[in-house]
């Protein structure tokens, strides 16, 4: 939780900077530019420590730039619920979606490389497959 706070903290000094109100967030098209210009900066910037102070110069990897954009979406989320539901009530709507989000990433930074990939696979088939492995190993088990 203290990175998310500490990348929101990050997205506020970028819009303080830029003298843009989170009430904007409404305003569609131009937030999406705020937005990309947001994600050119991080990814320009080199990775920093605990205490906030940049630390070598290894560039922030996807996964990192990811977990900003989805700190700020959770952030534009909360500001958008209801307060009946426990959000904030502020706005509207914001237009920085998931699927914005990944659209952008893939763009300005590739596509997640298949090694970076957890699972390849879960057709139908391959579960099967794993299934029956389980249950072989667990007869297996028994009759020894």
């Amino acid at each position: 939780m203290k990175r998310r706070v500490l990348t929101l903290n990050e997205f506020n000094l970028f819009c303080i900077e830029r003298k843009i109100k989170t009430i904007g967030a409404e305003k569609g098209e131009e937030f999406r530019v705020v937005m990309k210009e947001y994600l050119l900066k991080l990814k320009s910037r080199s990775k920093k420590g605990r205490n906030g102070d940049e630390v070598g110069k290894n560039q922030l990897s996807r996964a990192t730039l990811k977990l900003h954009f989805q700190s700020v979406r959770m952030f534009l989320n909360w500001l958008a619920t209801p307060k009946s539901e426990d959000g904030k009530g502020i706005l509207k709507q914001h237009h920085i979606s998931v699927d914005y989000q990944n659209f952008l990433l893939n763009s300005e930074i590739g596509e997640v490389k298949n090694e970076q990939r957890i699972f390849e696979d879960f057709s139908k088939k391959n579960y099967e497959k794993v299934l029956t492995d389980c249950q072989n190993i667990s007869y297996l088990n028994f009759t020894a």
